[in-house]
């Protein structure tokens, strides 16, 4: 009776609605993408295409330099139109410059990528900031919807390629907005300077959440080979559809806390939620994977191992969106570089021990002691408010 009372207060909060629906389409949708491709390509390839959009993933987190978290937490307090323009013209900057390090480092593709996923994210974050969920739900399942067909029609014809074109066509169309902001440049950056210091945290957690999520790909191709690394992305992109859940309430909990208020029932079913998930995807694996992909067979076990890990996750988007909201970001800061050095530790050692499932092992870990990290600080930051 109180879980129902719960969920029906839950179905009243619009915003959480609407922004639980777009990133469970743009995630979800990612995910039935990288399903398709791994119908569509030999393991070797699907590794590399992993492999070339991580990279380009990475490089645009150190190009956002934190500003898109500064947006979320400041534009609901401030409503300050100079943060965004400012903020637009320093993020396009870094974008170029990284641009030209993986054009001289014989990366062209990742290169644009990484400026198109910048302007994309930087204007999702404006929506974000604004509050504006219902808007925020459309932009981000059309670019998914767009992005998909356009990566699939155009491998028909220039193959891997054309994979990556329809990610930069789709995600330049949807971005038009940041780039009309670019044409009428705050070069003073007063309102970015002035929030120098939330956002130097902020870019480093964002930066080490980043490489937490994409960094093992890189690492894993490098050292296990793309073949392994096809296996690994796989289970993970089950893990991916998952984390949707602790996606949308980071994405709609620190506006929101931001903004004064607080959602406890939403809390409580997302931890629900989790545990539901993790179970369906451990039940589910050894039944579709070998109907719908008999070559990634291997990926049974890893998957199963690797579905847990939404269960942390989902506590970790929950405490970061409190202490975000607060202003407090070196706990967060603290708790992803504990989790990814934990890690890289794992991923360089467990698969000489224990195989493939050494990696799914160390997902499952390093989320569950950033967790374990973010509670400790939690707890005694009530002692000592006491």
């Amino acid at each position: 009776m109180r879980l129902s009372k719960t969920f029906n207060r839950v179905m009243k909060q619009k915003g959480f609605i609407y922004v639980s629906s777009g990133t469970l389409l743009y995630t979800g949708l990612a995910g039935v993408f990288w399903f398709i491709l791994a119908v569509l390509l030999p393991v070797s390839d699907y590794g590399f295409v992993n492999y070339i959009l991580s990279i380009a993933s990475i490089c645009s987190s150190i190009s956002t330099l934190g500003l898109k978290t500064t947006i979320i937490t400041y534009y609901p307090k401030e409503e300050k139109n100079q943060l965004l323009s400012q903020a637009y013209i320093v993020t396009f900057t870094a974008s170029l410059l990284l641009l030209i390090i993986l054009f001289i480092m014989n990366q062209l593709i990742a290169g644009i990528l990484v400026i198109v996923e910048v302007s994309f994210g930087m204007f999702a974050g404006e929506l974000l900031g604004r509050r504006l969920y219902k808007e925020y739900a459309l932009v981000s399942s059309a670019t998914r919807i767009l992005q998909i067909i356009l990566s699939i029609a155009l491998y028909m014809v220039f193959k891997l390629p054309g994979i990556f074109s329809g990610y930069i066509i789709a995600f330049t169309i949807f971005s038009i907005p940041y780039f009309k902001k670019l044409l009428k440049p705050q070069l003073q950056l007063s309102e970015v300077k002035n929030k120098i210091g939330f956002t130097a945290f902020s870019y480093a957690h964002d930066l080490t959440g980043v490489l937490a999520s994409y960094f093992d790909k890189v690492l894993i191709g490098l050292t296990l080979g793309l073949t392994i690394l096809g296996l690994y992305q796989l289970a993970y992109q089950v893990y991916w559809i998952l984390a949707v859940l602790p996606a949308a309430l980071l994405n709609y909990l620190l506006p929101e806390r931001s903004g004064g208020s607080i959602s406890r029932e939403v809390e409580i079913l997302g931890v629900l939620l989790s545990i539901g998930l993790a179970a369906a995807a451990i039940l589910a694996a050894p039944i579709l994977i070998p109907l719908l992909f008999p070559s990634f067979t291997a990926s049974i076990s890893i998957t199963q191992i690797i579905s847990l890990a939404i269960i942390p996750s989902t506590w970790v988007s929950i405490r970061k969106a409190k202490v975000f909201s607060e202003e407090k970001p070196l706990h967060p800061l603290i708790a992803n570089i504990t989790s990814i050095i934990t890690e890289i530790i794992l991923i360089l050692t467990l698969p000489s021990i224990i195989g493939e499932l050494g990696l799914a092992a160390a997902i499952l870990i390093s989320q569950t002691i950033m967790a374990l990290t973010l509670e400790y600080f939690n707890t005694k930051n009530k002692k000592s408010a006491t």
